[in-house]
């Protein structure tokens, strides 16, 4: 197993922001909140993957810390990894999962939910919920509750009612000086209102 490297003071680390958020009608109030939720979305599954306490780290509640387990040899191109709120691109298109979701939610891509975890190297564009493939295989959807707070969900993203929610992942890719390394990055893509927001966490590197 490898161990991995968390880059210190992580809830602040590195976003890639620019061409992911997006303002879906609504108003420059929502577009804010929109970011703000998928900001909280990702702090939440950040924090919790970076504690020590080993309860919290344990977020798919098999009894083993999550970041223990969350390495994959990417090289062997799998179709299942270990940890089933994760996703991974196919070597040949460099574009992050996120941008993909971003740009088919913004041109309104025909829904074509993934057969794996592996990302096709044609899947130029795609909409959130094709992440959802099963009950196992899926990112933690979360709805903002009236005090403010997240809760999860157990819907997928389009038959989520709630129109305060945020979807979260990770994604892996080969480190690109070596090739043995995995660089893992945390997802959201958030709604508040009609204003969606996409944003991605560098988390650390297995090594």
């Amino acid at each position: 197993m490898m161990t991995m490297a968390l880059v210190a003071g992580m809830t602040i680390a590195y976003f890639e922001r620019s061409m992911l958020v997006k303002r879906v009608g609504g108003s420059m109030r929502d577009a804010n909140l929109a970011q703000t939720l998928a900001e909280a979305g990702i702090g939440r599954i950040t924090g919790q993957f970076a504690s020590v306490d080993s309860l919290l780290a344990d977020i798919n509640g098999n009894g083993a810390p999550d970041r223990d387990e969350g390495w994959q040899d990417l090289t062997t191109s799998p179709t299942t990894l270990p940890l089933g709120y994760a996703f991974y691109a196919k070597a040949g298109n460099p574009t992050s999962i996120v941008r993909r979701v971003a740009v088919g939610e913004g041109a309104g891509t025909i829904a074509t939910p993934l057969s794996s975890q592996q990302v096709d190297v044609a899947i130029q564009s795609m909409r959130i919920n094709d992440l959802f493939i099963s009950s196992q295989i899926r990112p933690l959807l979360f709805i903002q509750t009236a005090a403010g707070g997240l809760t999860k969900s157990a819907s997928t993203w389009d038959k989520e009612i709630s129109s305060q929610k945020v979807a979260v992942w990770l994604e892996l890719e080969v480190n690109p000086s070596n090739s043995g390394f995995v660089d893992m990055y945390c997802a959201g893509a958030s709604q508040y209102g009609k204003a969606k927001s996409y944003l991605r966490q560098f988390v650390g590197t297995y090594q």
